[in-house]
């Protein structure tokens, strides 16, 4: 892999390998840097549940304020 390469086709590749050999993936931690919807979304077409650190923006801090 190249340095400047995208390091995501590679997860998701990875995600696809273990769940074809029968494994369940429980969650998957990312680093903040790959927080995009698409990966988010790849992920969860997966039925794979994704755990991140994000900055606590203006939009966030109203959405947990509606969960708690």
């Amino acid at each position: 892999m190249a340095k400047e390469e995208s390091k995501i086709p590679y997860m998701l590749d990875t995600a696809d390998w273990l769940l074809n050999l029968g494994l369940e993936i429980k969650v998957c931690v990312i680093d903040r840097e790959y927080y995009r919807q698409s990966i988010l979304k790849s992920f969860k077409n997966r039925g794979i549940p994704v755990i991140t650190p994000v900055k606590n923006y203006k939009q966030l801090k109203k959405a947990k304020k509606s969960i708690f």
